[in-house]
């Protein structure tokens, strides 16, 4: 006898208790045994289904947690790749902010996987990808605390281009309660007009509003706001407490393109001359009008790179020539306005070689939307010899941007 006979007997004898019991059975021809073979084959399916399932998560998270840092990386090599050599950097910049919690919760999921499965190769990701979002999240420190004492300069900048007649009270309101020394407002238009053979000024509402309380007037004196009608570097405008010894203002760009502008104001504060910068950076499209058809527009968006690579190229320019102005100014300075740009752009990042950001290149920086802020455009710089004792973004609801305050204290020579 060979030593599968045994086997084959045992074989016949199975299915002819199989058949034994389908003919058991009733009508189907189905016994118990095999319902059970039945049961057991559908669970090892599952078990397989389930089993791919997880296979094609896991590799899918990790290409996706790949690709997250991957585009951090590139997000975080903006600041030191000129516009000039590629705008892919400088838009993987702008979404910095809501890549450090992606991070963070691909770091929490690899950390839960490595618990479960005890595979030494999730708990190396885990921690990849949390060093990662710390980088993200806390990537440049603020300038040190001031120390306690004297009281501080004060300064607060909003861009009010958005502020209606009603939300310019809310400022007006905003302004009394913190007290700054100085206002920087962007975009604030104002122009003069001849009536009856008089010529009068008009404000914008929210410069209005603040001088209506008397505490403060125009940095450079009323004549300043309208040196040219509507231009845009008139349009930066400083509302202060202190006496303003100097005033200018320029454009950084071709004329009619909606340029970087700046104005200038030297100030005397505790018998020191400060010199205080009001900036607008270029912003990108400023005149497109936006719709439906042009956002679904296969044309728009073919010539959306190359618009990219000259608005990044061109404000790159703008912010070297400021830079310029800024390093070889020798009063203590203090920079402040809408810089179209986060503090991990090129142009800001350009801006900032030589003074360094109140409130860090934070997340919670945001200013931009109002509603819900998400990118931090707006902000306060300052050089050599300031510290910084709070900072601060405003509320919302005074404009389309947050304000940001600031009080610091100058322990230089």
């Amino acid at each position: 006898m060979s030593e599968h006979e045994p086997r084959r007997r045992r074989s016949r004898s199975g299915s002819r208790s199989r058949s034994e019991s389908r003919s058991r059975s009733g009508r189907s021809g189905w016994g118990p045994a095999d319902w059970a073979h039945l049961r057991r084959d559908r669970r090892i399916t599952a078990q397989r289904r389930r089993a791919l399932r997880r296979r094609w998560a896991g590799r899918l998270g990790v290409g996706g947690a790949a690709a997250l840092a991957a585009l951090a990386a590139v997000g975080a090599s903006a600041r030191w790749v000129r516009p000039a050599g590629g705008w892919v950097p400088q838009v993987a910049a702008l979404l910095l902010p809501a890549l450090g919690p992606a991070l963070g919760l691909s770091a929490v999921a690899a950390g839960a996987v490595a618990v479960r499965s005890r595979r030494p190769v999730w708990g190396v990701g885990a921690v990849a990808l949390a060093a990662a979002a710390a980088a993200v999240w806390v990537r440049h420190p603020a300038p040190p605390p001031a120390p306690g004492g004297a009281e501080g300069l004060r300064v607060m900048t909003l861009n009010v281009g958005r502020t209606s007649s009603e939300a310019a009270y809310r400022v007006a309101d905003y302004v009394q309660r913190t007290e700054p020394d100085v206002v920087f407002l962007q975009e604030a238009d104002a122009r003069s007009i001849v009536v009856d053979g008089q010529r009068l000024r008009i404000y914008h509402p929210t410069i209005e509003a603040i001088l209506s309380s008397g505490a403060y007037r125009v940095g450079g004196g009323v004549d300043t706001l309208v040196a040219r009608e509507r231009g845009p570097a008139n349009r930066q405008v400083f509302l202060t407490r202190l006496p303003v010894l100097a005033h200018e203002a320029g454009e950084l760009g071709p004329p009619n393109t909606e340029p970087s502008v700046y104005a200038r104001a030297e100030v005397s504060w505790r018998g020191r001359r400060v010199a205080l910068y009001n900036v607008h950076l270029r912003p990108f499209n400023p005149t497109a009008e936006w719709s439906v058809e042009r956002m679904t527009s296969p044309a728009v968006w073919a010539e959306t790179p190359g618009r990219l690579r000259e608005f990044f190229a061109v404000q790159g320019e703008e912010a070297e020539r400021l830079a310029a102005l800024i390093e070889a100014d020798p009063l203590p300075v203090v920079v402040a306005g809408d810089f179209n740009a986060t503090a991990d752009q090129w142009s800001r990042a350009r801006l900032a070689r030589h003074t360094r950001e109140v409130l860090g290149r934070r997340p919670w920086a945001a200013t931009r939307p109002d509603s819900v802020p998400v990118a931090p455009i707006d902000g306060v710089l300052v050089g050599a010899g300031w510290s910084v004792r709070a900072a601060s973004v405003g509320p919302p609801g005074l404009s389309d941007h947050r304000a940001v305050s600031a009080e610091l204290v100058y322990s230089g020579e």
